[in-house]
């Protein structure tokens, strides 16, 4: 992956593991914290593994293609279960999702662009 690339990729998941904070602060002080535990715990994977994949990445290694795998599925995922809440904490909700998706999409991108489509366990 080129310096380029990688740059627009590591923002994307910094950008993305900001939003996914705000959404766990605003879900454990939300009165639905209880009923959304499984989707905190889920916003905090994503978190660890956009870092992690900030750092993988950086290393141009061997595991850095399967890292970004790796955080391509869990930001799919996380989107998914972000949208399923909407209804009960729609605006850091929606802003979380959209991160989520614009994550994947990006980092999918950054991989076709050199000519490496990353599948996903989604595709």
């Amino acid at each position: 992956m080129s310096r380029k690339e990688l740059k627009i990729c590591a923002e994307a998941c910094v950008s993305c593991s900001l939003e996914c904070s705000y959404c766990v602060t605003a879900l454990l002080k939300s009165q639905h914290a209880e009923k959304l535990k499984n989707c905190t715990a889920i916003l905090l994977e994503c978190i660890a593994i956009c870092k992690a994949t900030v750092a993988v990445a950086t290393l141009d290694g061997v595991f850095s293609e399967q890292q970004c795998r790796l955080c391509i599925d869990v930001c799919n995922k996380c989107a998914e279960i972000c949208e399923a809440h909407m209804q009960w904490e729609s605006e850091h909700c929606r802003a979380c999702a959209d991160a989520c998706r614009r994550c994947a999409d990006i980092c999918e991108e950054s991989f076709s662009a050199i000519g490496k489509p990353v599948l996903t366990n989604n595709a």
